[in-house]
């Protein structure tokens, strides 16, 4: 049975993630990712609250494209990641996460 941190390492990052998908899950994806960045969607007090994380978080998702809570749920994240660089994303298949964890 892998490690988390070996199960992290082989990880894709939500780039590649997303790249395995559907044009129609493609799109879902995309829609999701303008409206986080629709202004004052996510309110100021999140933002600080995000900003003051300390330390450093691995966060390792088992997910597929083509289910549509991925989609949403794996786009937040991807969000929260790029606003706050002492977190990090990987993204396991669901198989992979069956065979390991």
């Amino acid at each position: 049975m892998a490690s988390y941190q070996e199960l992290f390492a082989i990880g894709e990052n939500f780039d590649a993630f997303v790249a395995h998908g559907l044009p129609a899950e493609i799109a879902a994806v995309r829609v999701v990712q303008r409206r986080l960045d629709e202004p004052g969607l996510i309110g100021a007090a999140t933002g600080e609250r995000l900003a003051a994380v300390q330390g450093r978080y691995h966060l390792l998702v088992a997910g597929e494209m083509w289910c549509p809570d991925c989609q949403l749920n794996v786009t937040a994240l991807d969000w929260l990641c790029r606003r706050q660089p002492r977190i990090d994303l990987a993204v396991i298949s669901k198989g992979r996460a069956e065979d390991d964890l």
